[in-house]
């Protein structure tokens, strides 16, 4: 989907893109605080990115990425299985490339 697709999506496909949306931007948004105790997170902070996996701002997380296979599986309706593990090979493929050490300070 583009963003010039937006207007034009069924009540349902615009929940549909909504939930993926808000998905992604949770996880990146909770990245930086992801493996955190809740008193190790400042009540108020403008930090969106690093974490103990250095995520860049915008980068999607390995969560958003698994659930964007997951979403794939049912490009066609009916869950397939084998479109799932295509998108997550694709997935893990893209991350070896790149592959990050956790960082346990959480840089």
């Amino acid at each position: 989907m583009r963003v010039e697709d937006l207007p034009t999506l069924t009540l349902r496909e615009d929940r549909r893109a909504e939930t993926v949306l808000g998905l992604g931007t949770g996880a990146a948004l909770g990245a930086t605080y992801e493996f955190k105790r809740p008193e190790d997170v400042p009540e108020k902070s403008l930090e969106i990115m690093g974490g103990v996996f250095g995520w860049e701002p915008g980068e999607p997380t390995d969560d958003t990425e698994i659930a964007l296979a997951v979403l794939e599986g049912y490009k066609e309706g009916s869950l397939d299985l084998s479109r799932v593990r295509d998108a997550m090979l694709l997935h893990e493929g893209k991350r070896s490339k790149g592959h990050r050490e956790p960082d346990p300070e959480g840089a």
